[in-house]
């Protein structure tokens, strides 16, 4: 055995722990596998039924619609230490892990990894889709896309954090001087990862079919 090696429990740490492919370097993307460099987080891609002549019944794989939080480091004791009862990508921010799932977002305290616990949650509010997001300095950036509703145009309420929806007045967005044609209104929020607590908030509004230079970012006051 060369030098310096003992066997895999006297390993304190992993001299190296591969990152999820970014495309720009410090900012994080949402991924189905997330790791820590002791702990691996797998949430697997969601199960279909192809080409059935027959209409048999097929069970899903064992573990399907489920968040695996796997003991990896040192390799001999590689085992599932617990699972999360929902799946979708996820960010992980030092011990917490964000999970997109069921329309919305969670975040888990897996300071423990064999008992996980929901420590807030954001639910999308209604007309309301993620259009994108990303982990960056510590902060949580989620985008999101929500058609206007034109009889009842405000409040727009984009999030319900923590079962509190977050209104957002029309008077509360700087507008251009020219009225613009608009279907559909762009958030951006910048959220704090350990609490939800929503630190900056920013709308577009935008023709659904047009993305022309008059599309710009507002924001709130």
């Amino acid at each position: 055995m060369p030098p310096g090696m003992g066997d895999a429990k006297s390993i304190s740490e992993p001299d190296r722990v591969s990152g999820t492919n970014v495309q720009v370097i410090g900012i994080d993307e949402p991924d189905i596998v997330k790791t820590n460099g002791e702990e691996i987080f797998f949430s697997g891609e969601d199960f279909y039924v192809r080409g059935l002549e027959e209409r048999e019944m097929i069970m899903p794989p064992e573990g399907f619609g489920k968040t695996r939080i796997i003991n990896a480091f040192p390799p001999a004791d590689l085992s599932v230490a617990k699972t999360i009862d929902e799946r979708g990508e996820m960010l992980l921010h030092n011990d917490t892990l964000i999970l997109f799932s069921g329309g919305g977002v969670k975040g888990y305290d897996v300071s423990s990894p064999q008992s996980p616990e929901k420590t807030w949650t954001v639910q999308l509010g209604e007309n309301n889709a993620i259009t994108a997001s990303r982990l960056y300095d510590g902060s949580l950036y989620i985008i999101t896309r929500e058609q206007i509703n034109v009889p009842r145009p405000c409040p727009m309420e984009p999030l319900i954090i923590n079962e509190k929806a977050l209104e957002v007045l029309c008077t509360d967005v700087y507008h251009p001087v020219n009225a613009i044609p608009t279907d559909i209104t762009y958030h951006a929020f910048k959220i704090n990862p350990l609490s939800a607590a929503t630190d900056q908030v920013c709308a577009k509004d935008a023709e659904l079919f047009n993305s022309s230079p008059r599309n710009r970012m507002f924001p709130h006051r």
